[in-house]
This record gives C-alpha cells, structure tokens and sequence, in this order.
C-alpha cells in the first residue's frame, strides 16, 4: 500500500502534467532531461525527484514488457544525486541511557526490540504473541502494521518471505516481552468487557 501511495503521488505530481501528453514510443532521453531539469529549477528536492524518474523507469520496463515499447529511454537519464544523512548512531552508553529512561513506559518492550534486534516500527507494532516461541528463544515476524488512508491502521503480510525468517530472540529481550505479556494480562482484566480483541497481540 505504501509503497502504491508513493508512487501514485508521482505520477500524479510530476508526470502526468509534465508527460502525460507525450506519445511514450516517441518519448526521448532529451525529453526527459528537460523535464527533471524543470523539476530542478522549480525547487523539486533531489530524493523527490530521484523517486519520479525511478517511477518512469519502472513504468517504461513494464511497457516494455507489455510489447508497448521496445526500450527505455529513461535509462539514459541519468540519477539526480542524493546526499543520504547517514545519522549518528548511538554508542553503548547512549542505549543504556535510553532504555533506563523509557524502563516504566508500557511500550518498553517495543523499545527494546527496536534498539536490540532493529526491527521497523512497523513490524514490531505487527508481532503477535503467536509468533514468539519463548522456550527456543526465536521469533518469527509475519506481519507488519501500515497506515491506510480511509481504513486506518491496518494489520498485513509482511513483503517477502526473506523478511519472514525466524530469527533469533536474545534473553534480554525475551525477559522485555515476558513482562509485557504480563502487563498486558493486567490492562485486559482492568478493562474487562471493554477489551479490543484487535489490540490482543505485542
């Protein structure tokens, strides 16, 4: 779903206005050099316009493979270049800081995994319980949780079964999860009938 909303802003931001009258099979590398200059010059960030020229390359590919095309120009434009902010990351002291601090949340757990085993928000907000095998110390991650526009939070499969791989799940945060399942126990019986079956996982 994420990654259609990228890619339906592009098209709809940048290449269609720009494009969308253009014959594709008369479409020219020259073409599209004057368009991501445009972009340029109207003060499109570079990722932005580094994600609108993948989409057309993408978009030509599968042209091609329909038979519509026979090559992709776009592929003789070259990238804009994207400086990446790599961030600093944190040193062993800095963690320890971070987690004493956060030790009291109800979403220390969370914490934990995030900064052990370096799951994404959105696939530790999608672990089950059923996933975590406590007594061989190793998880399984198959579901992650994504914003949809018009539904909300939604609970779905992960993208590839690369990302579904049981891994490894260290004691210190097999002990994190163990009390968060317990916390958990305590806020289903606090509220009682009022309990959202949807919320009955990490």
């Amino acid at each position: 779903h994420n990654t259609y909303v990228k890619y339906e802003s592009k098209v709809r931001l940048y290449l269609m206005p720009h494009l969308g009258q253009k014959s594709l099979v008369k479409l020219t590398p020259a073409q599209i050099r004057t368009f991501m200059a445009g972009l340029k010059r109207e003060k499109v960030g570079a990722s932005t316009r580094f994600e609108v020229l993948r989409v057309l390359r993408n978009a030509l590919n599968r042209a091609i493979r329909e038979e519509i095309l026979t090559r992709n120009v776009a592929l003789l434009v070259d990238m804009p270049k994207v400086s990446k902010d790599k961030g600093t990351a944190w040193n062993a002291r800095e963690a320890i800081t971070f987690l004493r601090a956060v030790r009291a949340h109800r979403l220390y757990a969370a914490c934990v995994l995030v900064l052990v085993l370096g799951l994404r928000r959105s696939e530790v907000l999608g672990l089950r319980w059923q996933d975590i095998d406590f007594e061989a110390r190793q998880f399984t991650p198959v579901k992650q949780v994504q914003r949809v526009k018009g539904a909300g939070l939604v609970l779905k499969d992960l993208k590839t079964e690369s990302s579904q791989a049981v891994l490894p799940l260290p004691e210190f945060c097999a002990r994190a999860l163990e009390e968060r399942r317990e916390l958990q126990e305590l806020e289903r019986k606090i509220a009682g009938e009022h309990w959202s079956q949807e919320l009955d996982h990490d």
